[in-house]
């Protein structure tokens, strides 16, 4: 924090600098106007010399605030992950993980944007606005007061644009983040783009998508443009008049000509500073609008206990029904289980197999499950997930090597990857790759079956007390699908594994069955 406030400190003293040094020409100018000397070549000197020091101090400006840039925005993006990683599981599957990480990062670049650039620029531009109406003031009040006058009407005339912009821009986030994670949904999905005779289907199917997104920030960029158009017209037609008039009291001859020099250069600097001050009061819009989703996503943080669990020993289920968002299962399962089970849990596709599992990790709340006879719900989400391990159906592979992927959430040791060289699974992956193969994005260079068994290794490193597998050996050979029941059974004795299936298992597989069906549930002893 304290890094920070050195860094907008010497930010303000820099643009404070640049706006005193943006003044000196005209306050020159207008001193040089009140003595007997006139211009001199020397002044011309001093001037040139003030122009390019005015230059550099900005190019040091830009150096500075990018040099930041990288380490503010690095710590400000793993901040807002932070909350990322603990969000309520069902908020991440309803608005989508692309869309959010979209809006975070766009959030990141307007808060970044504002706070290091126009915030700062502020205090500079109004220094400046004083001092060109104090200079314009000794020469012409009447010509003062109406650049006075100005103030307000930009001030209010975008305060009343921001406020409908602000809504705006709010939907324009959400909509554009929501199109993306669409389109990627499509676009991401190279074997499917790469063997289609021609894209009309795909081409159908994101057109309304696209469209949405543009269309809304055409919505945001109409209202802002027009009524920004507006005022810059104002401003321009009040710049041009008071110059008419400067012009006109020359020709009277009842001005110097030292203002012919003098306006401008004010006018212009004294506009653009309204304008950077009105277009901070944009900047602070988008920010503000960015900050509203930051706490949305605060306020959809899952719940988390204080109970420190050391290590899982039973499971005891007392439900009567399930809980899916706004879906009810009827479910009655009043049973526990213990170290050493191997349990199935039977069914159709559909009927809540994966529901049920997915309390165990508190990936839902739930008071109707008990872990060594304390709820659920009022255990420390850290301690429980470090001793459940979850392979869900969905096997996340990272674009890195073979050992990457199957040490990825694992500490590698030489000792453990040996361990791992020994199994069957391994054994079999090694016949066409080696430790060291990248795999790239997605696993498209792996088949099925060997995501399937990188899973499997995974769970097979793990120490956790309950491992839960959810149909990781679905659409693989029987075969296979044996080799890798049997690696992890086969340490199977000091934690309780669950198998998510709707094949036929082994029946030396199970040593308890949950059988379920479209309403209802029944656990008897296996």
């Amino acid at each position: 924090m304290i890094k920070y406030k050195s860094f907008f400190a010497c930010m303000l003293l820099i643009v404070l600098l640049g706006g005193i040094t943006a003044l000196a020409t005209p306050v020159l100018i207008n001193i040089w106007n009140s003595d007997s000397i006139g211009f001199t070549s020397s002044r011309v000197f001093v001037l040139l010399a003030v122009l390019i020091g005015a230059t550099l101090i900005q190019l040091f400006f830009v150096y500075i605030r990018e040099r930041f840039a990288a380490t503010y925005n690095q710590l400000n993006m793993e901040k807002q992950l932070d909350v990322f990683y603990n969000l309520r599981y069902d908020y991440l599957n309803e608005q989508g993980p692309t869309n959010i990480l979209e809006r975070i990062v766009q959030g990141i670049n307007n808060t970044y944007e504002f706070m290091t650039g126009d915030f700062i620029k502020i205090w500079s531009s109004l220094l400046i606005i004083i001092v060109v109406l104090a200079i314009v003031s000794t020469n012409n009040v009447m010509l003062a007061g109406i650049l006075l006058i100005m103030v307000p009407v930009n001030y209010f005339g975008y305060k009343l644009l921001n406020k409908e912009l602000a809504k705006r821009t709010q939907r324009a986030q959400k909509m554009m983040g929501q199109g993306f994670q669409t389109m990627l949904s499509v676009l991401s999905q190279t074997d499917y783009l790469k063997q289609i005779d021609n894209y009309n289907s795909v081409r159908k199917f994101l057109h309304p998508e696209i469209g949405a997104i543009y269309k809304t920030i055409a919505s945001v960029n109409v209202l802002a443009q027009t009524a920004s158009t507006i005022l810059s017209s104002l401003n321009h037609i009040v710049q041009t008049m008071v110059m008419v008039v400067i012009v006109f009291s020359f020709i009277r001859e009842s001005s110097s000509p030292y203002m012919l020099i003098l306006y401008p250069i004010l006018l212009p600097l004294y506009f653009s500073n309204i304008s950077m001050i009105t277009n901070a009061n944009l900047s602070k819009t988008k920010m503000q609008t960015s900050d509203q989703f930051f706490q949305e996503l605060h306020d959809n943080i899952e719940a988390d206990g204080s109970f420190e669990l050391e290590r899982v020993k039973k499971i005891a289920f007392n439900i009567d029904e399930l809980n899916v968002g706004n879906t009810k299962i009827k479910c009655k399962i009043h049973q526990e289980f213990k170290l050493g089970d191997v349990v199935w849990i039977q069914g159709n596709s559909g009927v809540g197999k994966s529901s049920l599992m997915k309390l165990l990790p508190k990936l839902r709340i739930s008071n109707d499950v008990l872990i060594n006879g304390v709820v659920l719900s009022s255990i420390k989400n850290s301690s429980l997930r470090g001793d459940v391990d979850y392979l869900s159906q969905q096997i996340p592979i990272i674009r890195g090597t073979l050992r990457d992927n199957l040490f990825f959430g694992l500490q590698w040791s030489e000792e453990m990857e040996s361990k791992l060289q020994r199994t069957a699974l391994l054994k079999q992956l090694l016949e066409t790759k080696s430790m060291d193969t990248m795999i790239e994005e997605n696993g498209t260079n792996l088949s099925g079956g060997e995501k399937q068994k990188i899973a499997a290794l995974r769970a097979f490193n793990s120490s956790a007390s309950v491992l839960i597998l959810d149909e990781i050996a679905s659409s693989i050979d029987n075969e296979t699908a044996t080799d890798i029941y049997y690696t992890l059974i086969a340490n199977s004795q000091d934690r309780i594994t669950f198998i998510i299936s709707h094949d036929n298992l082994p029946e030396s597989f199970a040593t308890r069955i949950v059988k379920m069906g479209e309403s209802l549930c029944d656990a008897p002893t296996g």
